[in-house]
């Protein structure tokens, strides 16, 4: 008998979901800008977006990116499963606690 695979787990120590953390992540973003789209807050969320990519740490790390999408996911928390936007804000989630963004 086979052991079982080990499971990949997410930042949060949640188990990842099958098919993998950077696909669930490619298509929460691609739902949040749909859902930007479809609620006319497309203007107001890209005002989010490059605000936060312009404040954060612009050294090499690629943080930049990941910025602007936490903080479009977050700007767009009332209209989308709270699920998304908390994977899509998880690689800031142990320097901003969530709760800490009220």
């Amino acid at each position: 008998m086979k052991p079982a695979p080990p499971v990949t787990r997410t930042h949060l120590g949640r188990p990842a979901a099958a098919g993998g953390t950077a696909a669930n992540y490619t298509a929460a973003w691609k739902q949040v800008l749909a859902t930007a789209n479809q609620v006319g807050r497309t203007q107001a969320f890209r005002v989010m977006q490059d605000s936060a990519e312009q404040a954060a740490p612009h050294d090499g790390l690629g943080i930049v990116g990941f910025a602007g999408v936490a903080a479009g996911a977050i700007f767009m928390r009332d209209a989308l499963p709270i699920e998304k936007v908390l994977l899509l804000y998880e690689p800031f989630a142990s320097a901003f606690p969530y709760e800490s963004l009220a």
